[in-house]
């Protein structure tokens, strides 16, 4: 899900630019989709290709904030649930001593995304309205451990998962309806 936000978050770029005219910030995307949390160590250790792109190791480059997505979309299917939670949990910790290590003066954030709904992947994979909820219902215990273990471990969290869902934990859905380049409607 970060991946589409571009190599450079050029976006959020030219808005921080807009309100802030007189700061340059640099802001560097290693969100790579199609990977799961277990890869992240690899980018922050090493250099990493990714799309004809040749990306420095995280730990290599100088950083103020760094913020850390859930992978929840990407879960460790291979594994039984509890198993994979615990991998997840596992690597957040590997990567939280090492980034404090090695980057003291730096802020961590976690990143819950959007939770997925009971139509995950509708679309995009054939798959039965049952097994669509299943996956759904697994990539939401990874983003949910997520955000239990920024809880635990007092890490700051921007916690877009529980805005998308209603008072009743159920995934507001949004449809949006181009009209045009310029605009866009939204329809719930």
């Amino acid at each position: 899900m970060t991946e589409a936000l571009g190599e450079n978050f050029d976006f959020l770029r030219l808005n921080l630019a807009k309100y802030y005219p007189k700061k340059v910030f640099g802001l560097f995307n290693y969100g790579f989709g199609s990977t799961n949390i277990l890869s992240i160590q690899d980018r922050l250790d090493n250099s990493t290709a990714y799309q004809g792109k040749d990306f420095s190791a995280i730990l290599d480059r100088y950083f103020d904030i760094i913020l850390i997505e859930s992978s929840g979309t990407n879960p460790l299917s291979e594994f039984p649930l509890d198993i994979g939670l615990q991998k997840q949990s596992t690597a957040l910790d590997i990567m939280v001593a090492k980034i404090a290590d090695t980057h003291p003066n730096s802020l961590i954030i976690f990143i819950a995304t959007i939770a997925p709904s009971q139509f995950y992947g509708k679309g995009v994979v054939d798959l039965s309205p049952q097994m669509r909820i299943q996956w759904a219902n697994e990539r939401r215990a990874y983003i949910e451990n997520h955000i239990s273990y920024a809880k635990r471990h007092n890490i700051p969290l921007i916690n877009v998962y529980e805005k998308t869902l209603d008072k009743n934990g159920v995934t507001i859905t949004i449809t949006f309806i181009p009209q045009s380049r310029e605009s866009l409607s939204l329809v719930k």
